[in-house]
């Protein structure tokens, strides 16, 4: 096993105790948690709608807080959807369910966009245009692929033990202070 497929839930849940620990109901796993993430994907797909809607006349701090809440809102949309689905998608054909799906990967990749694009918008309109409108876009931009690419390599690395921390400091956590770790987040 590598990547996802080697970070086994720490419960060590199988898909026939999975819902022993987890609420499931109306046929989902979590479902609370996906209908509150659903809703709150389609409270930032309008708000961003409403952002967005004067086309090339929207001013470009609001541009950037469109597009970051659009982000936003597909990076909710896919976590419900871990959540609810998390039967087939952490379970299905596995002797343990895994901890993480690659849908959540995806949502973590979506989620940085959307939190660092705001960044470039407050400063916009907060300053109007310059140095620091520059040293904003920059942060956006670095924030952005170094999140993205510690969300991939954690990924598909091996082991995945404290895979952000032991790729930060180079050097995996002893086991024990993993588990924690896994069960805190």
């Amino acid at each position: 096993m590598s990547g996802l497929d080697s970070l086994l839930h720490p419960d060590n849940l199988t898909a026939a105790t999975y819902c022993d620990t987890f609420p499931c109901g109306l046929g989902v796993a979590e479902p609370t948690t996906m209908l509150t993430d659903y809703v709150l994907a389609i409270e930032l797909f309008v708000l961003a709608a409403l952002l967005l809607r004067f086309g090339s006349a929207t001013p470009n701090f609001a541009r950037y807080w469109g597009v970051g809440l659009a982000f936003l809102g597909v990076s909710f949309a896919f976590g419900g959807s871990e959540h609810g689905f998390a039967l087939p998608l952490k379970c299905k054909g596995r002797d343990a369910c895994i901890a993480h799906s690659w849908v959540w990967v995806v949502t973590l990749v979506t989620q940085t966009p959307g939190l660092a694009l705001p960044v470039v918008g407050t400063t916009q309109l907060m300053l109007g245009s310059g140095k620091w409108i520059i040293a904003s876009k920059v942060y956006a931009a670095l924030l952005v692929v170094v999140s993205t690419l510690l969300a991939i390599v954690g990924a598909v690395s091996t082991p995945l033990d404290g895979f952000l921390i032991s790729f930060l400091i180079g050097r995996p956590l002893p086991r024990g202070r993993t588990q924690s770790l896994a069960r805190s987040t």
